[in-house]
């Protein structure tokens, strides 16, 4: 008996069954505009991509964009294993233009037959942004008249310089530090290295959304399953089945159905009556007359990346002690206080912002970063709402003091 050639026959056999188990599986589905009567210019591209928990690229599919009607149908091939998060969306010229909600994909085994997937139109707002350079993900935001650059674990505060065209960020430092954008793309190069173009990655849906304005009231509510259905003061519903095709304009979109005319733009707007930012302005035309409100959730510019306190009532906080704030999506706030780790609850209402008492760590620092956290974690559970300032800051408020300003 040859016993080798009887364990490379094995071998031989087992091989198939092993390029089985780590195949790739297929995602397949099909996009198409929540819209009507919409013509996307001709260099628009259509993008379905899906990324993991830590937003590294899985897998990515580039397609024509849809005609008015249409339905794109995709296949993306990801590891078996794998689970994240797919989008779809249009882009032109880098920007993003449309998209749709985020779907969850579980890791399995076997193929996956996505429900069809609505793009609906997309209005940036906020100071950040998240770019995609080549597969490489990099935080983009604006801070007094400086970007602010987070890639590979570093912060970079890149001030505007000069430039032909577009907006270039450059580190004084380190000149071949820099970001110049154009429009939706940008052109990043870290010390030297230059990144591949840089696109805006594929964010959420800003539908369903929801405006409301005071004196007189309505409300507007905006989705791709039920439409556009306004709500006039007397409680009469206008609706239209399907949202209109978008019209863009300086800093926003205008949909138009019938009589009724909206236009919402990337603008920071305060409800008059309770003080609420909101991420969106709103205007409402109509045959009765022009009226003014606020759209989007409030909840979109508390969450994101993390917020770093820069003063706490009248003391500024120095770069080197960690005082931040993190808000998820589920109610839960978290962050460093000079010292400890904290954890606590937050609620968000129409009528504020309130924070739990928290819980800490229990370890012991120096007498100032003590005193520090002493005062966080005191102050914080008496906040009882927050703004957004002209730099994008975070102002948590209680009363009528300003308790804490924090950036990004």
């Amino acid at each position: 008996m040859h016993p080798v050639p009887i364990i490379a026959a094995l071998l031989l056999a087992m091989a198939p069954l092993a390029r089985a188990d780590t195949m790739p599986r297929q995602i397949t589905g099909s996009v198409s505009l929540a819209a009507e009567d919409v013509t996307l210019p001709a260099s628009a591209e259509a993008v379905v991509e899906m990324r993991g928990a830590d937003g590294a690229l899985l897998a990515e599919m580039l397609l024509p964009p849809p005609a008015a009607g249409e339905a794109l149908s995709f296949a993306l091939a990801v590891p078996a294993d794998a689970a994240g998060i797919l989008r779809a969306g249009i882009l032109l010229t880098g920007a993003v233009l449309w998209t749709s909600a985020p779907v969850q994909i579980a890791a399995a085994a076997g193929d996956t037959v996505l429900p069809a997937m609505l793009l609906t139109p997309h209005i940036a707002h906020g100071s950040d942004i998240t770019l995609v350079c080549g597969t490489e993900p990099v935080d983009f935001g604006y801070s007094g008249g400086a970007a602010i650059l987070h890639l590979r674990g570093e912060v970079f505060r890149l001030p505007q310089v000069p430039a032909a065209s577009g907006a270039r960020f450059s580190d004084e430092a380190d000149p071949e530090t820099s970001v110049h954008s154009r429009g939706g793309s940008a052109r990043v190069v870290l010390r030297g290295e230059s990144l591949p173009e840089c696109r805006e990655a594929l964010v959420d849906s800003t539908f369903p959304l929801r405006a409301t304005g005071n004196e007189p009231f309505w409300r507007l509510d905006l989705s791709a399953e039920e439409g556009m259905l306004l709500t006039n003061p007397e409680g009469i519903e206008t609706a239209s089945d399907s949202l209109p095709a978008p019209e863009p304009i300086e800093g926003g979109l205008r949909m138009v159905s019938g009589t009724l005319e909206v236009e919402m733009r990337a603008h920071l707007c305060r409800d008059t009556m309770t003080g609420m930012p909101h991420p969106l302005s709103v205007r409402l035309i109509t045959p009765d007359g022009t009226n003014d409100g606020c759209g989007g959730a409030p909840l979109s510019l508390l969450t994101g990346r993390e917020w770093r306190a820069v003063r706490i009532e009248d003391q500024a906080i120095s770069p080197e002690t960690e005082v931040s704030l993190s808000f998820d999506t589920e109610g839960r706030v978290s962050g460093r206080a000079a010292c400890n780790l904290y954890l606590g609850g937050y609620e968000l209402s129409g009528e504020g912002l309130s924070v739990s008492p928290l819980a800490s760590t229990r370890m012991a620092c120096a007498d100032p970063l003590m005193e520090i956290e002493g005062r966080v974690l005191e102050l914080l559970p008496r906040v009882d709402r927050f703004d957004i300032d002209t730099e994008g800051g975070l102002v948590l408020i209680s009363g009528d003091r300003q308790v804490l300003r924090a950036l990004r």
